[in-house]
């Protein structure tokens, strides 16, 4: 009798495994959103008379999908005119350059936007561009959104100086990022990205943001030399990087901040240079339940267990 009655425990807590497994599928939920505002982005130098030749391309895109369902646009247009990528969706609904977090909506959906609204960097400027990716799965499946100015670049600016320069790189963001899964095996990943390069005369200086002022030259040893200096004076906070929830079940995961980001050049030699920022936003989420071979092999299991109750009794 305590051989069976175990049995019949392990039975009921298996079909109770399953049971929670087929309800808790439909109550599933993982969404992920990212988003950037970057404002008063400005490139300056100490002799803007000897400065030529400029010229340029502006660039933004997005690209959403769930399962194998997906959506995008990609714009690009010359230097001093904005581009304005149309909003990509798929299973929901999406309100042009809202830029606005609408993950408390319900179902299976991705969505991205991305704007350049302004570039006239010289003479006397600024650049200023938005993006967002969202994305939510209720139940089982896999979706993403995808937005950035520039895959490649956000802009890219030709200029050539005829004197030694001393170059001022400036732009302040605010960056937000959140992410949430309430079952066991979810993902949900929401991430930022922005970089900066200059190339001329030979060599590239790249910087990311990462959170740490003053340590451009460092990773630039070859770009900062012979006389060139860089400084990353102000870099408040990593601008490359999210926030991820899952796989274990818990509460939101979140980031929102701002600041601003200074990069100095000086010495900068006579040449022919090229200026690029990129900015990029992701979302991507999925939820993984019992597949409908999981719960055959587990009712299976259940069936062998009851015909062993049964040969017990006949015994």
């Amino acid at each position: 009798m305590l051989h069976r009655n175990k049995v019949l425990a392990l039975t009921a807590a298996i079909a109770g495994a399953l049971g929670l497994g087929v309800s808790g599928s439909a109550h599933a939920t993982a969404w992920a959103v990212a988003s950037q505002q970057i404002t008063g982005g400005s490139v300056t130098f100490s002799n803007p008379g000897a400065v030529s030749n400029i010229n340029g391309t502006n660039s933004s895109n997005t690209s959403a999908a769930v399962g194998s369902t997906s959506d995008g646009d990609s714009v690009t247009a010359p230097r001093g005119t904005p581009t304005d990528a149309r909003c990509a969706h798929v299973g929901i609904a999406c309100a042009e350059n809202a830029f606005t977090d609408v993950t408390g909506t319900p179902g299976n959906w991705g969505l991205a936007d991305a704007q350049i609204i302004s570039e006239q960097l010289l003479p006397g400027g600024s650049f200023n561009a938005s993006g967002i990716a969202e994305a939510r799965i209720d139940g089982t499946g896999v979706g993403f959104g995808n937005s950035g100015n520039g895959s490649t670049t956000g802009f890219v600016l030709n200029f050539v100086t005829g004197a030694t320069q001393n170059l001022t790189f400036t732009f302040s963001d605010t960056a937000f990022e959140r992410a949430f899964v309430n079952t066991q095996g979810g993902s949900a990943t929401a991430t930022i990205g922005a970089s900066f390069s200059l190339t001329g005369n030979g060599s590239t200086l790249r910087w990311a943001p990462d959170g740490v002022a003053n340590n451009v030259a460092v990773q630039n040893v070859a770009f900062c030399s012979g006389g060139v200096t860089c400084s990353d004076t102000s870099d408040p906070f990593n601008l490359n990087g999210g926030v991820n929830a899952g796989p274990a079940p818990g509460g939101v995961v979140a980031l929102n901040q701002n600041g601003t980001w200074t990069l100095v050049i000086s010495n900068l030699a006579p040449g022919s240079y090229s200026l690029d920022l990129e900015m990029t936003e992701a979302a991507r989420v999925s939820n993984a339940v019992p597949e409908p071979g999981t719960l055959a092999i587990a009712g299976l299991g259940l069936g062998l267990l009851g015909f062993g109750v049964r040969r017990n009794r006949k015994s």
